[in-house]
């Protein structure tokens, strides 16, 4: 499955927000298995404080597994979580064979 976030991000945090993702939460949750980032985005044409990302999970439940309070870099979601608000999450199947 492939989990799509949406997330308000200010701006001048979005560096900050792609570091809390990108540099702790990524490597630890591939590490543990079953998660990988495909890929994060800003928006450019509509509302700039939008911030995409996109992970490809074994299931939905590995993707939650690798969010639950009490892992390693929880601490780390948590600031994350302080300075965005989580607008959409979207679980998408994929309905071709090619797979990012």
């Amino acid at each position: 499955v492939y989990v799509l976030e949406t997330f308000r991000v200010k701006l001048a945090d979005t560096e900050h927000f792609r570091e809390l993702t990108e540099e702790c939460w990524v490597p630890w949750a591939e590490r543990e298995g079953g998660i990988r980032l495909v890929g994060m985005w800003r928006s450019y044409i509509g509302h700039q404080d939008q911030v995409y990302v996109l992970t490809r999970a074994e299931s939905f439940g590995m993707w939650e597994a690798r969010h639950a309070s009490g892992i390693a870099c929880g601490r780390k979601l948590e600031e994350r979580a302080a300075m965005s608000e989580r607008r959409e999450l979207r679980l998408l199947y994929p309905i071709t064979n090619r797979r990012p």
